[in-house]
């Protein structure tokens, strides 16, 4: 059995609410007297294995002291990036809190009482929701009425939600290939499926068409297609490459449709960048995955999980309240598939 407070207190000759700051690192340690009676207390209860009990925790500050991850475990209906687990577990060391993984099916998300059943099996403060699809308004007001705190991860809501800002990113992207000097500019993105497209896909599009016509060009394409359910997406991509009247420059949404141009270019004779410039939208660097060196808008994944754990802890011990979306910035980094546009004979 693990030593209790008052154990550790009677061992040490001090009282227990001394013993309960020194281990909670809230007491202060000033003086070399304070901190001689630190350490001693630490020692104890390394050397008797104390561990601190939860529950008379949870009912001295009414928290549980624990977070909720929900997610869904149907493929496509989220995004769970390491590094966007890094990111929440960055910001928990922060609060102190602790982690808990849940998951439902789709139509756990689609079933108004299946989420209140999960908090009632798990004890959590607040819930950090990642769900791509939209979730019916029957669960959505079921959540409300719970009046449990919540924060939704990449997805573009009216309040309490954290995403990457994909319009900004969109925009960095077309200026990275503006200030090469391109002016026919294209944007590829196939991942548009079952009537569902991210809010993502359209935002780097805008983003993309908002600064090319700031530099007083027109984009050279947009598409934003189902070229990789339906099978079409090499296809798509070589039409676009093919003929005298070709984009010296493409966006990629992801690197998905980097790869499909990059066979596409290559099997045309194109070179890249002196024919065709690419940039790309992923987690991390696209040579990382496929060895293609191809300059990539880093997504935040990492950056978004740490301020949804900031905007929840906030909601958490702050009260209730509509937040307003934070949108996190991107980063570029360059390599080599980007360079000026070809000279034309």
């Amino acid at each position: 059995m693990s030593i209790t407070i008052a154990q550790i207190a009677e061992k040490a000759g001090v009282s227990a609410g001394t013993v309960s700051r020194v281990l909670n690192g809230k007491n202060k340690e000033n003086r070399p007297s304070a901190v001689k009676r630190s350490q001693l207390i630490r020692q104890i209860a390394i050397d008797h294995g104390y561990r601190p009990n939860q529950a008379a925790r949870t009912v001295r500050t009414g928290r549980f002291g624990c977070i909720g991850f929900l997610s869904c475990s149907e493929p496509g209906a989220d995004i769970f990036e390491v590094s966007l687990l890094h990111g929440i577990q960055r910001g928990l060391a922060e609060t102190g809190d602790r982690l808990l993984m849940c998951e439902l099916p789709m139509q756990g998300f689609e079933d108004a009482e299946s989420i209140p059943q999960v908090l009632n099996e798990y004890t959590v403060d607040g819930l950090l929701i990642e769900y791509l699809y939209e979730m019916p308004d029957t669960t959505l007001q079921r959540i409300r009425d719970l009046s449990i705190p919540y924060v939704w991860l990449n997805a573009k809501k009216a309040h309490n939600c954290v995403y990457p800002n994909d319009f900004a990113g969109g925009r960095l992207a077309a200026q990275h290939l503006l200030e090469q000097g391109h002016q026919k500019i294209a944007y590829v993105s196939y991942h548009a499926a079952d009537g569902y497209i991210h809010y993502s896909v359209h935002d780097r599009c805008d983003g993309f068409i908002s600064a090319v016509q700031e530099a007083g060009f027109d984009p050279f394409e947009t598409e934003i297609s189902d070229g990789f359910v339906t099978g079409e997406a090499p296809a798509k991509a070589r039409a676009l490459l093919e003929g005298p009247d070709r984009p010296t420059a493409i966006i990629c949404y992801e690197r998905h449709e980097t790869i499909a141009i990059w066979n596409a270019a290559t099997s045309l004779g194109l070179r890249i960048p002196e024919d065709l410039s690419l940039i790309c939208f992923g987690s991390d660097m696209m040579r990382n995955h496929t060895g293609l060196p191809v300059t990539t808008l880093i997504t935040p994944f990492a950056q978004v999980g740490q301020a949804a754990v900031e905007v929840l802890h906030a909601e958490i011990t702050q009260g209730m309240a509509t937040r307003s979306p934070r949108a996190v910035a991107y980063a570029i980094e360059p390599s080599l598939s980007v360079g000026p546009p070809p000279v034309q004979p």
